[in-house]
C-alpha cells in the first residue's frame, strides 16, 4: 500500500486525495505548494 510509505500529514493527504479521486501527479504538486518539504511525497506518488 502507498499510504504505508508515507507519513503523519502526507499519508493522511493520501487518504483525503484518494476520497476525491483527485489525480496523483495533482497531488504532487498540490502538496509540494502546501509544504515545499514533502518531496517523499512525490517520490511515492512518480
Amino acid at each position: 500500500m502507498e499510504t504505508l510509505r508515507t507519513t503523519g500529514a502526507n499519508a493522511g493527504m493520501e487518504n483525503f486525495l484518494s476520497e476525491f479521486n483527485i489525480p496523483r501527479n495533482k497531488a504532487a504538486m498540490l502538496t509540494k505548494s502546501i509544504n515545499g518539504k514533502s518531496h517523499r511525497v512525490s517520490d511515492t506518488v512518480s
